[in-house]
């Protein structure tokens, strides 16, 4: 629950906004400072004074301490990769406690911010309270599932859908800095979470520890760091006005940086022309605001009840380049079809429920 400020997002942060955050410390790992969560949580009332002494006095002068914007990378590698290809590795960042404790009572107040100031895109679910991929799926099959059953039309078939699924990379890394701040500023942010926000940007550090070798830091000058409290947010109002210019009759929907659009007509190929202007739409904001599109990983695919026009492909580009075509794509956990049967989303399912079984009946 997202609790107002007692005196105003610029006011020194008080003994209860303190407590709120330090009962939501989890037993991780410490930053290069060493100073563990359980330390902290277990901080004498003195020792509560004087850590809200010094987080606001950052918070009024914007001076980030240094040893809150160095990190330490371990490279995990993901199941089942090859360990000799950098991107078979999911990198951990271990951050100052300190810090992240610090950024969970900034993060409150910025959320109650765009809260209470209604500043968020309504089509965006991610990293959102009583928001969730659940909302964002049964969202986009009300819509397909709407235009199915709509008989308006002439033609009286229903209204065919065409989706594209689009993805970026290393969204996250390649926040431009310059870019958020800009865009915090014509949010009207107040001037203490902007000055926050950009302390918390500048002049961040990290360095990657992998089979006991450790390398020396390195500068980064763009993106949000790697399990920052503040990250998902910043996120957010990054990626917020993606979807501002997007043409009449086509749907968004957004979780963090997965992002579907929707187009729907009688006809696939005048649904089809529609969907293309979409993806001129998100181009256009990508060169803008210097994001990578992956058009490796984007697809496209169509919904129609009529067998006749389950061969039909979309001739739909992304920086001059086809998307590929899926007859079964997912969306945030959710596989797809044409017909919207849900058949080979089940199926998966009933495979990782078989191979679990097959793993308990061999204990017993």
């Amino acid at each position: 629950m997202l609790v107002p400020p007692p005196d105003g997002y610029c006011a020194p942060f008080n003994e209860k906004e303190l407590d709120a955050s330090l009962a939501q410390l989890k037993n991780t790992s410490p930053g290069d400072d060493q100073i563990h969560n359980k330390l902290l949580t277990h901080l004498p009332p003195s020792g509560k004074m004087a850590l809200l002494t010094l987080f606001n006095r950052v918070y009024k002068s914007g001076q980030y301490p240094a040893a809150w914007r160095k990190g330490t990378i371990i490279p995990i590698l993901k199941a089942g990769k090859d360990p000799a290809f950098m991107s078979s590795y999911r990198p951990i960042q271990l951050t100052s406690c300190l810090g992240k404790l610090f950024e969970k009572l900034v993060k409150v107040r910025m959320n109650y911010w765009l809260k209470s100031e209604k500043l968020l895109n309504p089509k965006q679910a991610g990293f959102r309270s009583l928001k969730s991929t659940e909302d964002q799926v049964t969202r986009i099959t009300q819509i397909i599932v709407n235009g199915l059953k709509d008989n308006t039309g002439p033609q009286r078939g229903g209204k065919r859908t065409v989706k594209a699924l689009i993805d970026f990379s290393r969204a996250f890394d390649k926040v431009w800095h310059m870019g958020l701040l800009w865009k915090m500023s014509k949010m009207k942010c107040p001037p203490c979470l902007l000055k926050t926000t950009k302390a918390f940007l500048s002049n961040r550090q990290s360095r990657v520890r992998f089979e006991g070798k450790t390398s020396h830091y390195k500068k980064f000058t763009g993106g949000v760091p790697q399990g920052g409290v503040l990250s998902p947010t910043l996120f957010l109002i990054f990626i917020n006005d993606i979807s501002s210019n997007l043409p009449e009759g086509v749907e968004v929907s957004l979780f963090a940086d997965d992002l579907a659009l929707l187009a729907q007509n009688e006809d696939l190929e005048q649904a089809s022309s529609l969907l293309q202007q979409g993806l001129e739409c998100i181009e256009k904001w990508s060169k803008k605001w210097k994001m990578t599109l992956n058009v490796d990983k984007c697809e496209v695919t169509h919904f129609s009840k009529w067998t006749k026009e389950a061969s039909w492909r979309p001739n739909v580009k992304l920086l001059d380049r086809r998307l590929k075509y899926s007859d079964s794509p997912t969306f945030l956990g959710v596989t797809f079809d044409r017909q919207l049967t849900f058949r080979k989303h089940v199926d998966k399912i009933k495979e990782k429920a078989n191979k679990r079984l097959n793993v308990l009946r061999c204990l017993s």
